[in-house]
């Protein structure tokens, strides 16, 4: 019986760790607009090159169209329709499958959907890292938003969004997440996804498997630490965590953050959003001088509450001397690094300052793409955890491995000293014993023979009166 029972148990556990994974190739879209002016300003850089534009070619609908997904951590559900302004040009086009199907009659009243309805449609994903393997599943039924074309969108073009935030923030989004619906058919056994960058534009998204099982020559197990998300503030939670220092170094002297050290991953931003905090301590130690000087000027994004610093590429700015961002933290055990040469981006005479700031009172650095491309996270839509590989502790973990396997050898060396003690002990107390039993019976016989031979000689020099009988 106990036999049978643990028998299921590594079945079960055999069967998902060999549960399928989905892969979501993607690639960047990069604005070749040609209307940007030579002489570019803050609004035209913030509109055309802030937001990070992920995008991946799906196969979509009976017969198999293509259909360009772009990537939202702010978004829950899955929809499709008229919404990519991008001048893309997806071949889907729901009219003509034929697995497309309506939920309903009735539309979504909701204002951010309105004009939609719930719809269903049969997609394909890879299931390998090597795309030109066709590995490919095509799942049928999967729900989402349809969009369709409108007075307002007409001039949009066909695409979908995926959405990996944590929670649906209106009713209209519940129940269409896609990982939830890879595990409610049981292709995956895991709410877990990473966004792992093979190059500056190009990578996968990872669904259903944590990257040490994808990848085992570039991730460790033992090096994954996980911490929670944090809450937003109100009644959800979002891709947030705490630091326990953010600070940079000032001739060798730390400058911490003394405000609020939480950092919210958006990958749907190429660039940070910093703190009112950072931005008076940078301002302070760094960019005041060239301020003064008229080198360096804050500009405000258009029609947006953003602020840039913009400085002149001339040789009185030294962006050699701008001190790194370092972001610590205990949970992770690490400490994240931001150098001049990722903050700082050099476009028609300008250097432009890669952090911005807000008008809002925000509490959080919003930590963009050129943060998550250097450092790979695990996020867990059921925990609610995000997890990160510290490779920092291999070092740590052979030393413990090495210090713990040294101690079960001591122990065992101690025991076999006892032990051959114990046998050594016993085998010199049974001779020792085993001599005097013999010296004992040797001074008995020894004992009696003397005995016997002086009765002998008294007896044998004695005479014995025979008494008369009666």
């Amino acid at each position: 019986m106990i036999f049978s029972f643990y028998f299921l148990i590594l079945i079960f556990t055999l069967i998902i760790k060999d549960s399928c994974f989905i892969v979501i190739p993607f690639n960047t879209y990069e604005n070749n607009n040609k209307d940007i002016s030579q002489q570019l300003n803050i609004t035209e850089f913030y509109n055309y090159y802030f937001y990070n534009n992920l995008f991946s070619e799906i196969e979509i609908g009976t017969p198999k169209k293509l259909l360009y997904l772009t990537v939202s951590t702010t978004f829950y559900g899955l929809k499709i329709g008229h919404l990519c302004e991008q001048d893309i040009d997806s071949s889907y086009n729901n009219k003509d499958s034929s697995t497309f199907y309506r939920d309903s009659k009735g539309k979504i009243t909701y204002p951010q959907y309105e004009g939609g309805y719930y719809a269903q449609d049969s997609l394909s994903f890879p299931t390998d890292l090597d795309i030109s393997s066709k590995n490919i599943i095509t799942l049928n039924n999967i729900s989402f938003i349809f969009m369709p074309t409108n007075d307002e969108n007409k001039d949009k073009n066909m695409c979908g969004v995926i959405g990996l935030s944590l929670n649906y923030y209106n009713y209209v989004e519940r129940g269409h997440n896609i990982i939830n619906y890879f595990n409610k058919i049981d292709i995956i056994h895991s709410y877990s996804y990473s966004i792992y960058y093979k190059n500056n534009n190009e990578g996968y998204i990872i669904i259903g498997k944590e990257p040490h099982d994808v990848m085992p020559d570039n991730f460790n197990q033992n090096n994954l630490r996980r911490t929670n998300a944090l809450s937003d503030g109100y009644n959800s939670v979002e891709w947030k965590t705490e630091f326990n220092q953010i600070y940079f170094y000032i001739n060798g002297e730390k400058k911490k953050m003394t405000d609020s050290k939480k950092g919210k991953l958006a990958i749907e931003n190429n660039y940070l959003v910093g703190t009112d905090n950072y931005k008076a301590k940078i301002e302070e130690f760094f960019f005041r001088k060239y301020i003064e000087k008229n080198i360096c000027h804050y500009e405000k994004v258009e029609k947006k509450r953003f602020v840039a610093l913009v400085c002149n590429n001339d040789s009185s700015f030294d962006i050699n001397s701008f001190p790194s961002l370092y972001f610590f933290h205990r949970i992770f055990n690490y400490t994240f690094e931001l150098t001049k040469d990722e903050l700082f981006l050099q476009k028609n005479g300008k250097y432009i300052f890669l952090v911005f700031f807000s008008d809002y009172n925000i509490d959080y650095f919003s930590l963009g793409k050129i943060f998550l491309k250097k450092y790979l996270f695990v996020f867990n839509q059921d925990t609610k955890t995000i997890g990160f590989y510290n490779k920092n502790l291999q070092n740590e973990i052979y030393i413990e491995k090495r210090s713990t396997l040294l101690k079960v050898i001591g122990v065992l060396i101690i025991i076999f000293c006892c032990v051959l003690g114990f046998f050594l002990a016993k085998k010199i107390y049974e001779e020792t014993r085993k001599r005097r039993l013999n010296e004992i019976n040797e001074q008995y016989e020894y004992n009696s023979y003397e005995k016997n031979n002086i009765n002998y000689e008294d007896n044998k020099n004695k005479i014995f009166l025979e008494m008369p009988s009666k």
